[in-house]
This record gives structure tokens, sequence and C-alpha cells, in this order.
């Protein structure tokens, strides 16, 4: 459970971090680009949701089709 945690932490500074990114690069004068955002978001989640799995599998729950459960 602990790396369970460790990697959803990861997952979270990651997205905050992306964030920061996008707003900083969008001060330059070009915007934000809400696609590029939203696309490593989903990289993210993806992640988030392969650490559960991963986990599930080590606790010797069944796998299930869906993102989470």
């Amino acid at each position: 459970m602990q790396e369970l945690k460790s990697k959803t932490m990861s997952v979270i500074t990651q997205i905050n971090q992306d964030w920061v990114d996008a707003l900083k690069e969008g001060e330059k004068g070009d915007g934000v680009d809400l696609s590029e955002v939203f696309g490593k978001f989903s990289a993210n989640v993806e992640k988030l949701d392969q650490a559960f799995r991963e986990a599930m599998e080590r606790l010797g729950g069944k796998k299930k089709k869906g993102m989470w459960g």
C-alpha cells in the first residue's frame, strides 16, 4: 500500500507540475494549450490506473476490466 500511495502522490505532483509549466508557458504570450495539458493529464491518469491494477494483483484481487475496478 505504501508503494501505491507513493505512486499516487507522484502522479498528483506531475499533474500539478504540468499545469504550472503550461501556465508559465502561456504567460509568454502564446496562451495555454489546453489540449496538451489534458493530454498529459490523461497519460498521468493511465499511470495511476496501472498502479492500482498492479496493487490489486499484488493483493490477490481479481483482474477486472475497466479503469477503477
